[in-house]
């Protein structure tokens, strides 16, 4: 994608083989099908898609403007959100529109259980719990707010909170940062 809308550039891959395992959820192949299926559906793409399905889709969102793109699509027949399931159901819990989901999702999110996220409050009471919105709905609904990566770090920047859990992918380096 990088090198198709900045052809000028010179995009540097580290790993030839690193991919997403999300969009391999979805092929423009299949989501072509699904636009036969339902002709009348606008289809918002999440960016973590391959340029073959986003040049399928109708719209691209992240995860930080995916409720204002589905807000601006509501009215359509159908808003087909691809492809993960967990984002768009996030969406859907914000936004009022036929919504059908892709049944994709994010290995690294889809790994945040509620029971991780209700450990985390049992130990720490008073902490403020962020996610993000690709999580599960059942872990969104126990966080405090659901946040882009950015939305994350600008809240950490402005809560008056002295803990902070946060539901993201794990690290090792996490484990050796001080509190």
């Amino acid at each position: 994608t990088a090198a198709i809308i900045s052809p000028e550039k010179t995009v540097l891959l580290p790993d030839l083989n690193a991919g997403c395992p999300m969009a391999d959820m979805i092929s423009a192949e299949d989501l072509y099908k699904a636009r036969q299926e339902h002709p009348q559906a606008v289809v918002v793409c999440y960016v973590n898609s391959s340029a073959a399905v986003k040049a399928v889709s109708d719209i691209c969102c992240t995860s930080s403007n995916a409720i204002a793109v589905v807000d601006f699509v509501k009215n359509a027949k159908e808003v087909l959100f691809v492809p993960d399931e967990h984002l768009g159901r996030y969406i859907a819990s914000q936004v009022e529109a036929n919504m059908m989901f892709w049944p994709g999702y994010c290995p690294t999110h889809h790994r945040v259980l509620p029971e991780d996220i209700l450990r985390a409050k049992t130990e720490h009471p008073q902490a403020k719990v962020v996610v993000h919105p690709e999580c599960r709905l059942d872990v969104i609904r126990l966080a405090d707010e659901a946040l882009s990566t950015g939305g994350i770090v600008k809240y950490v920047e402005n809560t008056p909170a002295s803990e902070i859990i946060v539901g993201t992918e794990y690290s090792p380096l996490t484990e050796k940062l001080p509190p």
